[in-house]
């Protein structure tokens, strides 16, 4: 009977020792499968997040052509306006010089006139100053 307990002892011995394996072994494939399942997840929220950065990094770019852009416009607007303004100015300035030239020559013009007036006026006045003298002369020769 002793040898009928031991032996069966040592079989339950030797179950529980394979139960026990078995339990270890399962115990290790789960934790395998979760490290595998954790690892995949991370992976995938590093892929989630490597994706949004690349979007965010694009964005940022486009942003930054977009103001690129938009400040050379500002720029070649500015650069129109101001030769506008100059083109106007130059104008400006000729359009005075002729209004000047055309005052000049007016005056010019009315300076010679006044001229010619007062040598017809010297002229008539020598003139009738002769025929005075030509009369009196007449006149005294007469008497």
């Amino acid at each position: 009977s002793w040898a009928v307990f031991t032996s069966e002892a040592v079989v339950s011995t030797q179950s529980t020792g394979m139960l026990k394996r078995e339990y270890y072994e399962k115990r290790r494939k789960l934790k395998e499968k979760r490290a595998e399942k954790k690892r995949l997840e991370e992976d995938r929220l590093a892929e989630e997040m490597r994706v949004v950065e690349e979007k965010r990094v694009a964005e940022e770019m486009r942003v930054a052509e977009e103001m690129r852009v938009a400040e050379e416009m500002r720029v070649a607007e500015e650069m129109r306006v101001a030769e506008e303004m100059r083109v106007a100015e130059e104008k400006r300035v000729e359009e005075e010089k002729r209004l000047e030239e055309e005052k000049r020559v007016a005056e010019e013009k009315r300076v010679a006139e006044d001229k010619r007036m007062l040598e017809e006026k010297r002229v008539a006045q020598e003139k009738r100053l002769a025929e005075e003298m030509r009369v009196e002369e007449e006149k005294r020769v007469a008497e």
